[in-house]
């Protein structure tokens, strides 16, 4: 097994449809319309839908898997 070294860097890009966005966060019970509602979402300073933050959490957590 090999361990991560002091100073690497770690990488990973992913897109995210507003779709996946939803599903995820209806599947963690997150019903704020910011992670839905596209009208909605884009009347508030993000301008858009946003990935709720346990989605954020689970991205970081298998990068550093």
């Amino acid at each position: 097994m090999r361990f991560a070294e002091v100073g690497e860097v770690f990488s990973r890009e992913v897109t995210l449809t507003a779709e996946a966005i939803a599903d995820f966060a209806r599947s963690c019970g997150d019903d704020n319309p910011l992670h839905r509602d596209a009208a909605f979402a884009a009347a508030t300073r993000f301008g858009g839908v946003i990935a709720c933050g346990p989605h954020h959490a689970s991205l970081f957590m298998g990068l550093a898997a």
